[in-house]
């Protein structure tokens, strides 16, 4: 079974994302925070992150930073999932093979599913 961090602060949109997973049979963890996640990364790494860049009290970029840093011995593919308008420089910047970057409210479930799905069929 994979596993997926949930790195969300809103704890009814965590709710619903989780329910999506659910549904597939993925693992999930959820974290209100980017310091939180990074702590259970460096003990165990998921096989995709869910990302919001816009947390309380930290920033989602701590979180990407980190895995710079901390390169885990197999890539984690990160799905961000955000309602801060990504200006197309940043969004360059952010996206990759294993990172894709979509706006809160403008991807539909199914849409969003899918991304997930092929993220995670990355992982394996």
């Amino acid at each position: 079974m994979q596993r997926v961090f949930i790195v969300e602060d809103d704890p009814n949109l965590a709710y619903m994302l989780a329910a999506l997973l659910e549904r597939e049979g993925t693992e999930f963890v959820t974290f209100p925070s980017a310091r939180s996640a990074i702590e259970h990364c460096q003990t165990s790494a998921p096989d995709l992150i869910i990302l919001d860049l816009e947390l309380t009290g930290d920033k989602g970029f701590a979180l990407l930073e980190w895995l710079e840093q901390h390169p885990p011995a197999k890539p984690i593919p990160v799905l961000i999932y955000t309602a801060r308008d990504v200006e197309h420089r940043e969004r360059v910047h952010l996206e990759s093979e294993l990172t894709q970057v979509f706006t809160k409210g403008r991807i539909s479930p199914a849409e969003f599913q899918e991304r997930v799905h092929q993220l995670l069929a990355k992982a394996l």
